[in-house]
């Protein structure tokens, strides 16, 4: 089961994902546990500019990430959106079971030009300011915990050097949601229970005064 949330503005772009960790082919053994047969993070970033999330079949979705990651290695200048489009069709025909294969992506495009955000899925591109993927049910209990804002309207900035800047800077509406929905998805995380090892969320975010994207992970036992 899993839920991925992005957004993008002008001011900030982010992606948070929410997931139960899954092992469909062999049972965890917690007295021998090789961590990365067992999961993989939903948001995986490719460059400084460029990360992706996925909903639906993990193998099918991994294998389609990892050769765009290797295609976006060797041309910094590909349109990852309509390559994801292009593998995941290409995907689809060789595959046997077209069902067990169902993915879907979120791409955010994190760049000095711009912050976008992208969804992929089936036949369809589209460009998105928020949007999510995974699980409707999931989706409508996180729109649930969702509460206003109640952080600080301004903040200030940490320097390379450990110093702060001088004056605080206003907390954008962007930032605002973003702290939202980090609140929401970590309230929703305590409300699963897994045998092994709970939950995990990942979040990926930039803002214009930051030279390359940041990657924040909490675990939720």
């Amino acid at each position: 089961m899993s839920l991925i949330l992005g957004y993008a503005s002008p001011d900030i772009g982010f992606l948070v994902a929410y997931t139960l960790i899954s092992f469909p082919n062999a049972r965890y053994d917690p007295r021998n546990p090789i961590i990365e047969k067992f999961h993989a993070l939903k948001i995986q970033i490719l460059n400084p500019d460029v990360a992706v999330a996925f909903a639906g079949d993990v193998e099918t979705s991994l294998t389609i990430i990892g050769q765009l990651h290797r295609e976006l290695a060797a041309d910094p200048m590909l349109c990852v959106p309509q390559r994801l489009l292009d593998l995941r069709r290409a995907h689809a025909v060789k595959s046997s079971d077209a069902i067990r294969g169902e993915c879907e992506f979120l791409v955010l495009l994190l760049t000095s030009r711009e912050k976008k955000l992208v969804r992929v899925s089936k036949d369809q591109i589209h460009d998105v300011q928020r949007a999510y993927i995974g699980d409707a049910e999931e989706y409508a209990n996180f729109r649930s915990l969702m509460q206003p804002y109640v952080g600080p309207e301004n903040r200030f900035v940490q320097n390379a050097d450990g110093t702060f800047s001088s004056t605080p800077q206003p907390v954008t509406e962007g930032e605002k949601e973003f702290d939202q929905i980090s609140d929401a998805m970590e309230k929703l995380t305590h409300q699963r229970r897994s045998e092994t090892v709970g939950a995990i969320c990942g979040c990926v975010t930039s803002r214009l005064t930051e030279s390359a994207s940041c990657r924040i992970t909490f675990t939720c036992w």
